[in-house]
């Protein structure tokens, strides 16, 4: 018999002769460059890097020091560059986590939140994260697969006025109007804030093939960095109002400690490679 690291070596070596012969075509399997996986394997990726300058006014960790320039100087200004927004969050380690932070930041326990029922292509733990905070979850009316039924939601906008309409959109052939729905936010309850999960999306929202969202009149934007956006294992989250960011930032600064700092820089020379080879 084998030890375990005969059996590993073995299945890694499987592994890699699979990959030279094959590819997935699931978007959440994209790849990133050679360049960019150098980010994940360096010792960037055993640092922490805390902002505390934002909360406390000093630094803990001298390590930081060079990943706040990159963070600052390059990542940041590319990203609001491509999400056009005038603030943005990297702190978030997945789509799902964004998911938690976006959930934290707009709501409180009994709040009311929309989303997609799965069956129509919305995320299968929406409902549940909105359970854990306590938030009720009502589902968009549709009238089939892929057709919301406007005039059933205008009646829930206006039966319900919910604090928060999270679009979770993750598998779809047509994407959601989304300046429709906020033209109804505004009309019916204009308390009410609009989150688009761009998880599956980004790619095709940075590269101007999808509108933006925050064009079309949502509140903030975002999610995961490896799908159709060819980067890490990474997420975001941006907006252009100033209290929304205050309130992701204070969230993240409490349900985040380590934000993976080898992909965040492995995200930074994803957006470089977009920025140069055109999208």
């Amino acid at each position: 018999m084998g030890t375990n690291k005969d059996h590993l070596i073995s299945l890694w070596d499987n592994y890699k002769k699979k990959n030279l012969n094959s590819f997935s075509m699931i978007a959440s399997e994209n790849v990133i460059s050679p360049l960019a996986a150098l980010a994940i394997s360096s010792d960037f990726h055993n640092r922490y890097f805390f902002d505390f300058e934002i909360k406390w006014g000093k630094e803990a960790f001298a390590g930081s020091r060079i990943l706040k320039e990159i963070q600052r100087e390059i990542l940041t200004p590319l990203l609001k560059r491509y999400t056009k927004a005038n603030y943005v969050n990297v702190q978030p380690l997945s789509g799902l986590h964004c998911m938690l932070i976006v959930m934290f930041t707009y709501c409180k326990p009994g709040d009311i939140i929309f989303s997609i029922a799965p069956a129509m292509g919305g995320h299968p733990c929406t409902q549940d994260v909105a359970k854990r905070i306590q938030a009720k979850n009502i589902l968009i009316p549709y009238l089939n697969c892929y057709e919301i039924d406007y005039p059933k939601l205008e009646n829930e906008l206006l039966k319900h006025k919910p604090k928060l309409i999270y679009i979770d959109q993750a598998d779809c052939l047509f994407p959601i109007d989304i300046g429709k729905i906020s033209k109804l936010i505004k009309d019916i309850s204009p308390e009410t804030y609009l989150h688009v999960d761009s998880s599956h999306t980004n790619g095709l929202i940075l590269g101007n093939v999808l509108p933006n969202p925050i064009d079309l009149g949502a509140t903030s934007f975002g999610g995961s960095t490896h799908k159709t956006f060819p980067g890490p294992q990474k997420a975001f989250i941006a907006t252009s109002n100033e209290k929304i960011s205050e309130s992701i930032e204070n969230a993240t600064m409490h349900l985040v400690s380590n934000c993976h700092t080898g992909n965040v820089i492995a995200l930074c020379i994803a957006l470089i490679e977009f920025d140069e080879c055109d999208g």
